[in-house]
């Protein structure tokens, strides 16, 4: 009887710890899961702040986030793609001793866009002097298609709100993960060959002011020499539309009522180039008109719309709208000297006040 009870306690005991190990190994389990999936929603997370469907996304983001988190430069540039990646702010800072950042995005943008991103200028214990407000011809004709943009950059503010992620987010941060594991591509085309991923891209546009590189055309050229001796060119096509339509004037009205709050004195306009070849003689004085129009729109004086020159050789640009790294470096050496002699003009009033050779050197007719 007493061997019986022994044996019955000690199979008793063996049942209990193996219970108990069953259990603290489930609870083993449950807790890595819990941690899985806690970690899992937090890389979602960031995911969502994360992620940008295209580079244009990319970049309008970045733009944002720096125009919220600095404070105002000595001046600002705002405008479309031709002047982020065709003038060099850091260049523009050096050569005018001012604080200059670029904020410049896309074209999709447009001028209601930009309206709204000069409204959000971070208020701080400076504010900038001026603006230079910098627009290409190829959003004159403004598309339908484009406005959600104005939306978005709107919005930005909203977004960058943390919400928790739903399991729907979870399960596509997972699914996004598994992609980029069996089919890394960073960025698209000749994008992911110059810069390789957003975090690259990022960098650059914190390093650089805000500008950036177009890394189409001409980097394999050492000197800008070389760049004008090859006959090598990259297709720039041909420009069939000049003057603005009623979505780019209704934009621009947005903008106007920016402009006049800020101080349209210490605006300027400029109209960004486009290749030698792609007007005839009829498109340039069309886009002479054009700039002279989008100047009275926006209330400015005739000082205030920068006497830049509105071509360039065709050895300058990546594309139709994005000049080169030889390029950038030309006209950004122009846009100083001319911005320089009309602050001067405009803080000192003295018209006698003009630049000095540099721009006029290997300057195309305008």
């Amino acid at each position: 009887m007493r061997w019986s009870l022994q044996i019955g306690m000690t199979d008793l005991l063996r049942s209990t710890r193996l219970v108990l190990h069953d259990v603290a190994l489930l609870s083993a389990v449950v807790v890595l899961l819990v941690g899985l999936l806690v970690t899992v929603f937090m890389m979602a997370q960031t995911a969502l702040e994360s992620d940008y469907p295209s580079v244009d996304h990319l970049i309008v983001d970045t733009q944002l986030e720096r125009l919220r988190e600095k404070e105002p430069a000595d001046l600002v540039l705002l405008g479309d793609s031709s002047c982020l990646m065709g003038i060099a702010a850091p260049l523009v800072a050096e050569q005018l001793n001012l604080e200059v950042e670029n904020y410049c995005t896309i074209g999709y943008v447009g001028p209601a866009g930009y309206a709204s991103m000069l409204n959000d200028i971070k208020p701080g214990s400076r504010h900038p002097h001026w603006i230079v407000v910098a627009l290409n011809p190829a959003q004159f004709v403004r598309q339908p298609s484009w406005e959600s943009w104005v939306g978005y950059v709107a919005s930005a503010s909203q977004r960058r709100i943390r919400h928790p992620p739903t399991v729907k987010d979870a399960f596509g941060f997972g699914r996004r993960s598994v992609n980029r594991l069996l089919a890394y591509e960073p960025l698209p085309g000749r994008f992911a060959l110059y810069y390789g991923g957003t975090a690259s891209v990022q960098a650059e546009l914190r390093n650089s002011r805000g500008s950036m590189l177009d890394p189409g055309y001409g980097l394999r050229f050492a000197s800008l020499q070389a760049l004008k001796a090859s006959a090598d060119r990259p297709n720039l096509g041909s420009i069939a539309e000049l003057t603005p339509n009623q979505a780019f004037l209704d934009a621009l009205r947005v903008l106007q009522l920016s402009v006049t709050r800020f101080g349209r004195r210490d605006v300027f306009l400029l109209i960004t180039p486009v290749p030698e070849g792609v007007l005839d003689s009829r498109g340039v004085a069309e886009l002479n008109a054009a700039r002279k129009a989008i100047g009275h729109t926006l209330g400015l004086t005739p000082e205030n719309v920068l006497d830049m020159p509105l071509q360039l050789p065709a050895a300058y640009f990546s594309s139709q709208t994005h000049l080169n790294q030889w390029g950038r470096i030309r006209y950004t050496e122009y846009l100083a000297e001319v911005l320089q002699a009309r602050i001067s003009r405009v803080t000192t009033g003295d018209e006698s006040v003009s630049g000095g050779n540099s721009a006029s050197r290997d300057r195309p007719n305008r």
